[in-house]
């Protein structure tokens, strides 16, 4: 379309100046020419002025033309972006419901795709934390315990949005190796407990939280490099 557009542009051109090479023999023969000769040379100039007129009619479609190809391509850029960002919105929304049920004021949302002022395309995936919605800080300005219940929120969301999208409803399976080593003691309980309302089968291996044991929990001590349930 742009090399339409540049050769449509071209002849725009060429015929202007043929229309006023046209005027000026004219303008110069007019005394000294017939009368038919000078209905001749406007014949030409019309002439040339209708081929000028449809050639912008032209131009015009085709310029229409490109307006609603770039339209079209924002449309699907947009498009895009709301099929890109929608799964993002869906796990911080998992995520903060695990955060809130293991006893954390975090909360977390991640930056998707957009197109900024400068009109430059943003693939990139930012994730910014908060604490209650306010104060925004990177992961490592967080606490060990904080940083512990976010992990273990995160797992569970992709966890859930993995097997929502399973046809056979995915593994109902949870395995962690030392995930909540960083915790107090209130930490641990508020943990277990969320963890334990899920109703997942669950594998998890520490070194604290030894007290923390409910009906459904069976306990496994290594010894001397010998596992045993106790």
């Amino acid at each position: 379309l742009k090399g339409e557009i540049e050769d449509s542009q071209r002849r725009q051109n060429r015929l202007l100046t043929e229309i006023d090479e046209l005027e000026v023999k004219f303008q110069s023969e007019g005394a000294k020419t017939f009368a038919d000769e000078k209905k001749v040379i406007n014949a030409n100039i019309k002439e040339k002025q209708g081929e000028l007129g449809a050639l912008n009619s032209q131009l015009q479609e085709v310029l229409k033309l490109v307006d609603d190809t770039n339209q079209w391509i924002t449309n699907f850029e947009d498009f895009k972006f709301y099929l890109g960002n929608k799964p993002l919105n869906i796990i911080c929304s998992l995520v903060n419901q695990y955060l809130e049920l293991s006893g954390s004021d975090l909360n977390l949302f991640i930056e998707g795709f957009k197109k900024i002022r400068s009109g430059e395309i943003r693939q990139s995936l930012n994730p910014v934390i908060y604490r209650s919605w306010m104060n925004p800080q990177p992961f490592e300005q967080f606490s060990g315990g904080e940083r512990v219940r976010l992990n273990v929120a995160v797992d569970q969301a992709f966890q859930q949005f993995i097997n929502g999208a399973s046809k056979y409803g995915g593994l109902d399976f949870y395995g962690n190796d030392e995930c909540i080593n960083g915790l107090d003691s209130l930490g641990v309980q508020l943990v277990a407990e969320a963890l334990n309302g899920l109703g997942k089968t669950m594998v998890l291996v520490t070194h604290s939280g030894s007290e923390i044991v409910y009906e459904n929990t069976i306990k496994i001590k290594k010894e001397q490099s010998v596992s045993v349930i106790v």
